[in-house]
């Protein structure tokens, strides 16, 4: 089971529909730009308004934070946003169930949703595969699954980009931007992943 001391970090945003993607080695406006949404100037948190996602850097991760929308499970969201660097997402549905990817430079590399992790897609979908089992996310004979815990999610996270997570990740001020329904990525990331693809 994962730690505890991370439950209590996310707080509400552990039991709702949330999802919470780090992009390495980019800005925040960067960032909130690859995801569709149009800047919040005047707004430094990510509650009230909806649909709003804080952006925060800490160290080369920008934690992205979705209290109430998906755009970071998107695949072509995370594709766009991942161009040029590394992408890793993690969304917790309403109905408990996880969604774990890691996708680089447009590329998913490994997604699994964690009540059948044994179904992992992407181009080396065992990439994560040693953390997996240690945080009872493989789907092997034997584990205690961890299904819909969004912590354990989030530990082979940390544990992935070498980060730790703290009250500084999950505390304002955020950089905030709202999202207008399903808002395409930019066109220039758009025309590139056509190319690539």
């Amino acid at each position: 089971m994962a730690d505890e001391a991370l439950r209590a970090l996310l707080g509400r945003y552990a039991q709702a529909n949330s999802c919470f993607t780090l992009v390495a080695d980019m800005a925040e406006s960067e960032v909130l730009d690859r995801f569709g949404a149009t800047p919040v100037p005047d707004q430094d948190d990510v509650d009230g308004r909806e649909p709003l996602i804080g952006v925060k850097r800490v160290g080369r991760w920008a934690l992205v934070l979705e209290p109430n929308s998906t755009q970071g499970a998107d695949s072509e969201v995370l594709s766009a946003v991942s161009r040029g660097t590394v992408a890793v997402s993690v969304h917790r549905a309403l109905d408990s169930h996880v969604r774990l990817s890691l996708v680089e430079d447009g590329v998913v590399v490994t997604s699994l949703a964690t009540m059948s992790p044994m179904s992992r897609e992407g181009v080396e979908p065992d990439r994560l595969l040693p953390v997996l089992r240690e945080f009872g996310l493989a789907g092997e004979p034997g584990e205690i699954p961890a299904g819909g815990d969004v912590c354990a999610a989030l530990a082979v996270v940390q544990q992935a980009c070498d980060v730790s997570f703290s009250a500084q990740w999950w505390q304002g001020p955020f950089m905030v931007g709202e999202l207008f329904g399903s808002r395409p990525p930019r066109r220039d990331l758009r025309d590139g992943l056509a190319e690539s693809g």
